[in-house]
């Protein structure tokens, strides 16, 4: 009994757990692609500016060079040039720089498929394990040739062929049955309990009656042998009254108990029925539901 909330719980999360990684796999691929647009962009800007500072250092040296009189020493750079070559030193560290930060964001990116393609194998052996498993999943063209899916195998599995929905179908039958046996107990138990219980009050009643009528036989057989003194029998009168008032009043309270008891028994067996009503149409919400997710 106390392995059947577990069973049921570790189906579910089973069952469940593949869409989550089949999303998670797609997340992360589009974050991957995200990542190398970015990095394209990044070294097209970066050639561009290249580019550009190279045009303007060529033109530079370009007007300070004067190949009709060459000279035997070098003639100094000019702020401009200076500036110009700085900035190109700056690029080329930059660009560097830029190149190991793109490698390594490519080695998590190339890490990171990895994990990703072994999450997406993993999540599809546990959605084919049903349609891998049966004898008729694929065909052998020869005796010594590879296998060869037809085009029933290529199909996607039916739910109901899955070992896992089996399973949870097993569990929840057994649960309905649990439930069903534990309310059909508490049900007979009730009945038991109140049949025993209206037995009881009504021996006690007619052992009340019987000792009033007893008393009143008694008060009867007085008043005969008490009939001779007239103020004897008022008192005796009096005393007949009363007891039948009593008795009277002790037939009535016998048959409210009576009354009380059958309605509480009747009130528990509505709640019961209304309880094990309940219980099955939750039962079928968790399967609907189970199927719905598959």
């Amino acid at each position: 009994m106390l392995t059947i909330p577990w069973l049921f719980t570790s189906t579910m999360r089973d069952l469940l757990r593949y869409p989550r990684y089949h999303t998670l796999h797609q997340q992360q691929q589009e974050q991957q692609q995200q990542l190398l647009q970015q990095q394209q962009q990044q070294q097209q800007q970066q050639q561009t500016i290249l580019s550009t500072t190279q045009t303007t250092s060529q033109r530079v040296s370009h007007t300070n060079t004067t190949p009709l009189s060459p000279k035997p020493h070098p003639t100094p750079l000019k702020p401009e040039q200076v500036e110009v070559q700085a900035k190109l030193e700056q690029h080329q560290q930059q660009l560097q720089l830029q190149q190991q930060q793109q490698q390594q964001q490519q080695q998590q990116l190339q890490k990171q498929q990895q994990v990703a393609a072994t999450v997406a194998g993993a999540g599809k052996q546990v959605a084919s394990s049903s349609a891998t498993s049966s004898p008729q999943a694929v065909r052998r063209s020869a005796p010594g040739s590879p296998a060869v899916p037809t085009k029933r195998d290529q199909t996607q599995p039916k739910v109901t062929d899955s070992p896992r929905l089996r399973r949870v179908v097993v569990v929840v039958v057994v649960v309905v049955v649990v439930v069903v046996v534990v309310v059909v107990v508490v049900v007979v138990v009730v009945v038991v309990v109140g049949v025993v219980v209206v037995v009881v009050v009504v021996a006690v009643s007619v052992v009340v009656v019987v000792v009033e009528v007893v008393v009143v036989v008694v008060v009867v057989v007085v008043v005969v042998v008490v009939v001779v003194a007239a103020a004897a029998v008022v008192v005796v009168v009096v005393v007949l009254l009363l007891e039948v008032v009593v008795a009277a009043a002790a037939v009535v309270v016998v048959v409210l108990v009576v009354l009380v008891v059958v309605v509480v028994l009747v009130v528990g067996i509505v709640v019961v029925v209304v309880v094990v009503v309940v219980v099955v149409v939750v039962v079928a919400e968790v399967v609907v539901v189970v199927l719905l997710l598959l």
